[in-house]
């Protein structure tokens, strides 16, 4: 669309009809029907078009409009990357014919320089980041990274490239080795990516046996702060569920391993955990062995449980009423004599246990 605009307005403007070319190419980036990543890419063409058509100050606004759209309002951040990338080019042609007329209105990341060396620093630490090889990588570019300007240009390339991750990860790595130092950085980004390596391989392990061996064989690794960040850092099931074995390794006293392969043996542990007036637990068990809260009795129980121990005994009523008219009698029975335990051995959760435990057994 945007090369069709372009060509449109050459031909009005060959024919003499100049304010109808510059009305058409207005007319198109003020398209209220269109994502506002594609209106840039109109006002960019556009911008170019009139830089070569000898209409610097019209360029020079919808350079504007083209700067002032940003990355979190847009659906399609390499569409929004495309038009900043041709805006700049038109930005720096205008800046050389009159630097008055481009740098001082438009945003830096249009106009300012960028070296071809942090370009290039850039492209070479695309094919590390996030790797075991970064560390190395940032130990031999010590004399970049830590040059005047490299930071501030690597933050221009994260806005013209909007849809690049590697930009922006090479800024937070600029800006800690602004704050803590190249050698520290060069340390931690060893550590959290071999945590991640470790991580994803024992994620990927295809059996329960192997996921302890796995396990046994990097414990250090898994059990240290970058991993635990790590499991913890996404809403992700599987995620969930190992940082759930690690909470209950470093317990000692059951075997997580155990329990994620046999359903059974989950439900043995959780019943336990009300039992002893621990149902905190049941949270990393049901993480653990995710057939627990599918479970339509169990599920329930552990849902009621979980509210329970936020002091919201009144909102699990519902759940605990769905419960009760679920599971057959045998269930029910011994459920209700769980929470009666419970309510004995943990005054602070007895009544809404007791309630628990009549309206399993009335």
């Amino acid at each position: 669309m945007a090369g069709s605009l372009d060509n449109l307005a050459t031909l009005l403007s060959e024919a003499g009809r100049r304010p109808e070319a510059l009305e058409r190419l207005e007319r198109g980036s003020a398209d209220a029907t269109l994502p506002l990543e594609h209106k840039a890419e109109l006002d960019a063409a556009a911008a170019e078009w009139l830089s070569d058509h000898d209409a610097p100050v019209e360029a020079v606004a919808a350079l504007s409009r083209v700067g002032a759209t940003a990355a979190e309002n847009c659906a399609d951040l390499a569409a929004l990357g495309r038009a900043r990338q041709l805006a700049r080019r038109t930005a720096l042609v205008l800046a050389g014919m009159d630097a008055a007329a481009a740098s001082g209105q438009l945003p830096p990341f249009l106009v300012d320089p960028i070296d071809d060396a942090v370009v290039d620093l850039a492209n070479r630490w695309a094919a590390t980041a996030g790797t075991e090889r970064e560390a190395g990588f940032l130990a031999g570019e010590a004399e970049l990274l830590t040059a005047v300007g490299t930071k501030a240009q690597m933050a221009l390339l994260a806005e013209l490239f909007p849809d690049n991750p590697v930009p922006v990860h090479a800024g937070r790595v600029l800006g800690a080795i602004a704050a803590d130092g190249l050698t520290a950085v060069v340390g931690a980004v060893a550590r959290g990516n071999h945590a991640a390596a470790a991580v994803h391989a024992w994620l990927s392990t295809p059996t329960w046996t192997e996921s302890r061996a796995y396990f046994e064989a990097e414990r250090r690794t898994l059990e240290s702060e970058e991993a635990g960040l790590l499991l913890s850092a996404r809403d992700d099931n599987v995620m969930a569920q190992h940082a759930a074995i690690l909470a209950l390794v470093r317990e000692g006293e059951v075997d997580p391993f155990d329990l994620a392969a046999d359903p059974d043996a989950a439900l043995g542990a959780a019943n336990e955990a009300v039992r002893s007036g621990r149902p905190e637990r049941l949270t990393l068990l049901a993480a653990i062995a995710p057939a627990l809260a599918a479970d339509p009795f169990h599920g329930l129980l552990l849902a009621a449980a979980a509210l329970l121990v936020d002091g919201r005994a009144s909102d699990a009523a519902p759940a605990m009423e769905a419960a009760a008219s679920s599971g057959t009698p045998e269930q029910r029975r011994a459920a209700a004599a769980r929470y009666r335990r419970l309510a004995e051995v943990r005054p602070d959760l007895a009544d809404g246990a007791t309630s628990f435990a009549d309206l399993l057994e009335p």
